[in-house]
């Protein structure tokens, strides 16, 4: 998994479809508003990013589909 390219497009599929704020999405995943940011700028630990990953993992809607060529948490 390339936590800098992977979750972004993660991030962005459920930012348009969610009507979510990447702030939102990385205070709920991970209590930090600028994860986002600092993943951007090579800021953040590994276990920052694999929490994010799992939160997604956990979170995913139903009815969007988990996109191709993206590791999905736990194999699913």
């Amino acid at each position: 998994m390339d936590f800098k390219r992977d979750l972004p497009v993660l991030a962005g599929i459920y930012s348009n479809r969610r009507w979510r704020r990447l702030t939102t999405i990385g205070h709920r995943a991970c209590r930090d508003t600028y994860f986002f940011k600092k993943l951007e700028q090579g800021r953040v630990t590994i276990r920052s990013a694999e929490r994010v990953w799992r939160w997604f993992g956990d979170n995913w809607p139903d009815d969007i589909e988990w996109p191709s060529g993206i590791e999905r948490p736990g194999g699913a």
